[in-house]
């Protein structure tokens, strides 16, 4: 095996993500070099088209299209003997997967239990389309947004087949509304939106969601709006009327009060103390 790398932070960006697709062409040449690393920040990989040996944690796996693979900092991978392989690699910062791992609950959990899940391709042109509009995008902080908007969407179907495959006593309908809580649509638009899409009474939905969660579905929408504002606070420029247009608050007199009661802090204060951190939430 060839010698052990291990690639730090400085290769991401300011914004908390880089992305590359890397080509892989059919390798007939013996004793060829393999780019043997870890890392010390998050990777999302799946492969485009055709195919290629994925070597994660030394369990060797022969990857075709729409296996996605997520890579934890300080586990070893590396690819080798492509027959033809086209994959997108995703790099993500600690700091903000710490801000994702806030609005998607149990997502630490779901990593652990699974580190690899099949992608439609509907999955992959979507995914291929919001990074693409990623990395045209020269605004930093519409760059924020469109990257942190594709994490959650890989981090959303992890999570969704995590919960599809422990085979849980939890209501289907229950996972159906918090996978729905997880898409960017949802949380901006709100509960009308999720008993319109699941076709159920809005009066239904609530009691159900509070008897299975012990919290009413506005608060836990709330809560989930207010994580996001604390990233968008703490890594983009975005005014507060902005940021509660991104999270689907309609009045900023509103939104600073909910989120002084949540943080026992303005916003504006917020921003201030940790500009360019999104961990404390």
């Amino acid at each position: 095996m060839d010698k052990l790398r291990v690639l730090d932070e400085s290769i991401i960006t300011e914004v908390g993500i880089a992305t590359q697709i890397v080509k892989s062409f059919p390798i007939v040449q013996k004793n060829r070099p393999v780019f043997v690393h870890s890392h010390e920040f998050y990777e999302i990989t799946y492969i485009v088209s055709g195919g290629i040996l994925h070597t994660h944690n030394f369990n060797e796996n022969f990857a075709v299209t729409g296996d996605c693979f997520i890579v934890k900092p300080n586990e070893v991978h590396f690819f080798r003997k492509s027959q033809g392989c086209e994959h997108r690699d995703i790099l993500i910062s600690k700091s903000l997967f710490n801000g994702v791992a806030k609005i998607i609950p149990d997502l630490e959990n779901a990593i652990n239990s699974k580190q690899k899940l099949v992608l439609s391709l509907e999955d992959i042109h979507r995914l291929e389309s919001g990074l693409n509009e990623f990395s045209k995008t020269q605004n930093l902080d519409e760059k924020k947004i469109i990257g942190v908007q594709v994490v959650l969407d890989i981090f959303r179907l992890l999570f969704k087949s995590s919960k599809t495959d422990s085979n849980t006593d939890t209501p289907s309908l229950l996972n159906k509304i918090l996978d729905l809580f997880t898409q960017s649509d949802y949380i901006k638009k709100g509960i009308p939106l999720v008993a319109k899409t699941l076709q159920y009474d809005p009066s239904y939905l609530g009691r159900f969601f509070k008897k299975c969660m012990g919290i009413t579905m506005s608060n836990y929408l709330t809560n989930i709006r207010l994580n996001y504002a604390v990233y968008y606070l703490s890594t983009t420029t975005l005014s507060l009327g902005e940021i509660c247009d991104e999270i689907g608050i309609e009045s900023t007199s509103y939104f600073n009060k909910i989120f002084k009661n949540k943080f026992n802090i303005p916003p504006i204060k917020y921003r201030k103390i940790y500009k360019n951190d999104s961990v404390h939430i």
